[in-house]
């Protein structure tokens, strides 16, 4: 599972100051499924994408009720990079 910020969302910045949204299958943790499924075919590997836009203190509160309810293996965490303007 991934769980995190914008980015993980599927926003990506090309410039300063703008964000653009990326179709779902080009944002990182569909790019990361791939990946994985590639690497590992004889593996069932399924990354859940639970990124959002935010910050810490919005984000944080969800990862107990997504960890219950998708029930990782293993979690790639990415939060707080909008906290550096706070």
């Amino acid at each position: 599972m991934t769980f995190g910020d914008s980015i993980l969302e599927g926003f990506a910045s090309p410039a300063p100051g703008v964000l653009e949204l990326l179709q779902p299958s080009n944002a990182y943790p569909a790019k990361l499924g791939q990946f994985l499924r590639e690497r590992f075919p004889v593996q069932q590997v399924v990354v859940a994408n639970r990124g959002w836009g935010g910050t810490s203190r919005t984000g944080c509160p969800g990862l107990l009720a997504d960890l219950e309810t998708v029930r990782p293996d293993l979690v790639l965490l990415l939060e707080g990079i909008n906290d550096l303007a706070l």
